[in-house]
């Protein structure tokens, strides 16, 4: 809304018609387990567009992805739209932050949406 009433006097100032003022999402990435935001170098993006690596943290021992989740959704800046683009395990996290915050879109890349698209090997670790 600021933006708009900023944009709507900037107008006023120079007599000219006021346009709908694009507010581009911010695009939040979240990278795999074992790799970091370089995982993301060849993602070609819109310049246009603000990116934030979410940064991970060692998680407590015994705590659940989606407290995990929440522990990192707390680096997103919700008064502004967002994407969120995960890989692996982001694309995990991605859907489980999604439960709890509005994204605008969320892309998952080489992921689970959930545990029962998981591969046979890798429900033992859940």
């Amino acid at each position: 809304m600021e933006n708009v009433l900023v944009a709507a006097f900037l107008c006023l100032l120079v007599n000219t018609p006021m346009r709908a003022v694009e507010i581009k999402p911010v695009i939040y990435l979240l990278s795999g387990q074992g790799s970091d935001h370089r995982i993301f170098n060849n993602l070609n993006l819109d310049r246009s567009h603000e990116v934030f690596h979410i940064k991970y943290h060692v998680p407590e021992e015994g705590i659940s992805l989606k407290e995990y989740a929440h522990e990192l959704s707390e680096q997103i800046d919700i008064s502004k739209p967002f994407i969120l683009i995960g890989m692996s395990l982001g694309g995990m996290l991605a859907t489980e932050i999604t439960d709890f915050l509005n994204p605008e879109k969320v892309i998952i890349i080489s992921s689970a949406k959930c545990r029962k698209e998981l591969p046979g090997r890798y429900k033992f670790q859940s």
